[in-house]
């Protein structure tokens, strides 16, 4: 314990003092965090389109961190932005005046008679894939523009960076062929570029993680289309995740879960944090929270010694409660569904050959994590995807069956009197089956959105590109009249809503189970340094009555909750409720 109150006087000062006692390293970062930004996404300059943004998170990270004092920071954001954006002004806010137009207007001289802007359908800028859906553009052409909105010439985004300092950053430039007004100098340039190349985009560098973390907080802050519904206190969340970036060594595995932390307070189904090289592995068993208690649900490797049934009271000397906290800490859900499953199998991935100790009622076990991810997923025993219950009732497995193997299966469907189709997961391209059960036709054309984006923060959006499936319905087809149950519950996300959105809103089959993942809309995937790639959800997407889906979901219509001893006994408790429910029309 002597060696405690040195370390902790060493660690404050590092944060709060430094060479100025009112000057925060966290407070810089996040300076240079919202000026990044502005500058990648909103401003229209040459310089700026060509930059390598990745390496200049991590350079500019590294430059601000060594920042002592606001005046130290304001030196080094002039240094970083100017030779990206020389018609930028970065200033302390004591020293604020008017803009002078004049300093973004040519003279003629160079013919730069063309207006450039930057476009955001969704966002396009930077991510992994090319996507119909989600575009950036800097326009400087009309026939280039995507939507019509445009900021005009003169408007400026004038945001506070910290306390003391503030930025006037142009939305619209003057270029002609090869250059925007004003230039960049070339030396400014050639600096800059041979700095740039000298960063290690590899590793897990103090610089690389605080850069990372920058790239993160602005593609959500720009562009992520639930704020309003989940309520995140985003930049108290980048706050957070500095700090512990300053705190945390340089351990990729380290550095991936602050990555988690941080995204997991938007609330996003859809958030992954990954590392492809990163391969992760899993004991043969399952378990589930069920009635308040840590259940083995299914055992894989019968060498095992657990029972589906038993109760998990202690996991690597720790209580369970207390164990899955840690975990669903990390978890990005809209729905305690979802972070029901994916905590169900979060919990149990580490690295090949990492054991787990877990106390149950009146043992101890140790079990090995030696199977990979597609092998335990496999593993798991689900029901078939066809079968007859009995004398017209038939069962479809959504999640396993195809659209062709349903449509060979048409004739016998035609014939029931009632169909129970099980979507609690994934559907396999199966939803064309929504056409026979539609009575009439598809007509809700905007429940999916793609906000029109021409200014940060997401402040005065322009609108939103609308989209639908827009489905036909099958005249005469014999199954619009049948009685159809759907099972579903927290598993069920994105495509999944999707399907299950049509069955809710058009009346179309009785609902059984619990709330899907309250999650839909395409996929936008971005890299990181380091290997790292997040998914998110890039899109807007409404019920079809114009209704909050995000953090709602499908809601069934009757509730089913497991059992231990349902679980004991091996017992399909949903489907026992869609096979009641489905009697009903025998009799």
């Amino acid at each position: 314990m002597k060696h405690l109150f040195p370390l902790l006087l060493l660690v404050f000062s590092y944060f709060s003092v430094n060479a100025s006692e009112s000057y925060s390293k966290v407070e810089g970062l996040k300076a240079f965090a919202k000026l990044y930004g502005y500058v990648k996404y909103f401003h229209p300059s040459e310089e700026a389109s060509k930059v390598d943004w990745e390496k200049f998170s991590i350079y500019g990270a590294e430059k601000v961190e060594s920042c002592n004092s606001d005046t130290e920071l304001l030196a080094s954001l002039q240094e970083l932005f100017h030779p990206i954006a020389p018609s930028i002004k970065i200033y302390f806010k004591e020293n604020e005046v008017a803009y002078d137009i004049s300093q973004i207007s040519p003279k003629g001289e160079e013919k730069f008679k063309e207006l450039t802007y930057w476009q955001h359908e969704g966002l396009g800028l930077g991510m992994k894939y090319s996507n119909s859906l989600y575009k950036s553009v800097r326009v400087h052409k009309k026939s280039q523009m995507i939507f019509k909105g445009e900021p005009t010439f003169g408007e400026l985004i004038q945001k506070p960076l910290t306390n003391t300092i503030s930025c006037q950053i142009p939305l619209v430039l003057y270029k002609n062929k090869v250059a925007t007004y004003p230039r960049a100098s070339d030396a400014e340039n050639t600096n800059l570029n041979q700095s740039l190349a000298r960063i290690n985009t590899v590793g897990c560098s103090l610089g690389l993680r605080l850069g990372n973390i920058v790239n993160t907080y602005n593609v959500f802050q720009h562009f992520y289309p639930y704020f309003d519904e989940t309520g995140t206190d985003w930049d108290l969340a980048l706050e957070e995740a500095l700090q512990y970036s300053f705190n945390s060594p340089d351990i990729m595995e380290i550095h991936i879960k602050n990555l988690e932390r941080f995204t997991a307070k938007l609330k996003d189904g859809h958030i992954n944090v990954y590392q492809s090289e990163t391969e992760k592995y899993f004991p043969a068993f399952a378990w589930e929270w069920i009635e308040e208690k840590l259940i083995i649900t299914q055992v894989f490797d019968e060498n095992i010694p657990l029972t589906v049934g038993d109760e998990v009271m202690m996991v690597d000397g720790k209580p369970a409660l207390f164990y899955f906290e840690k975990i669903e800490e990390r978890i990005s859900a809209a729905t305690n569904g979802w972070q029901k499953y994916k905590s169900s199998w979060k919990s149990l991935e580490g690295s090949r050959g990492t054991e787990l100790k877990l106390l149950l009622e009146e043992r101890e076990v140790r079990v090995t994590r030696n199977i990979n991810t597609d092998i335990y997923f496999d593993s798991f025993i689900e029901n078939e995807k066809y079968k007859t219950i009995e004398d017209g009732i038939i069962y479809l497995n959504l999640d396993k069956i195809t659209w062709s193997e349903i449509k060979a299966k048409m004739d016998e469907l035609n014939e029931s009197k009632a169909i129970i189709c099980d979507l609690r997961g994934y559907p396999k391209g199966s939803h064309f089956l929504i056409n026979y059960l539609l009575p009439q036709k598809d007509t809700s054309r905007q429940w999916m959105q793609v906000p029109k984006i021409i200014y940060p923060d997401q402040e005065n959006i322009v609108g939103y590109t609308k989209h639908a499936w827009n489905l036909s319905y099958i005249r005469n087809s014999k199954l619009s009249d049948k009685k159809i149950i759907f099972i579903t519950d927290g598993r069920a996300i994105s495509y999944a809503e999707s399907y299950m959105s049509f069955i809710e809103h058009y009346d179309l089959a009785t609902i059984v189970g619990q709330p899907t993942a309250g999650t839909n809309g395409d996929i936008n995937p971005f890299n990181l340094a380091g290997d790292i790639s997040v998914s998110w959800t890039g899109l807007k997407v409404f019920k079809h009555d114009g209704s909050q889906h995000h953090g709602v979901g499908i809601q069934p219509d009757i509730w089913v909750e497991k059992t231990v001893d349902g679980v004991k006994e091996g017992r399909d408790e949903f489907l026992e409720v869609a096979i009641k429910e489905a009697k009903k029309v025998l009799h």
